[in-house]
């Protein structure tokens, strides 16, 4: 019972959405686009530096080496915003 309430929580039997996918896809509508753009001024206002990581990864197609060496921080840390920003961002597109 606790199980299945838990994962529910966690969005069971939602559709799984990937950023990527709706990056590069080329079905991408206008209105996709806007959103896209809307939700990383969101995010530059919560936390810049985990956008300015999300916008070199997803379109500079930047690594994580690469960042860390653009930013002058870390690997780990690199990694550490990519993985939070790229989950609030998934998270705000499947509203």
């Amino acid at each position: 019972m606790a199980r299945t309430r838990n994962s529910q929580k966690r969005g069971s039997g939602v559709e799984k959405l990937s950023l990527d996918d709706i990056v590069t896809s080329s079905s991408i509508d206008l209105d996709s686009i806007l959103r896209v753009d809307e939700l990383m001024s969101a995010l530059a206002s919560i936390d810049p530096r985990q956008c300015e990581v999300v916008e070199m990864r997803i379109f500079g197609g930047l690594t994580n080496e690469e960042i860390a060496e653009v930013m002058n921080i870390s690997d780990r840390t690199v990694r550490r915003e990519w993985n939070a920003g790229r989950a609030w961002l998934i998270s705000e597109l499947s509203r």
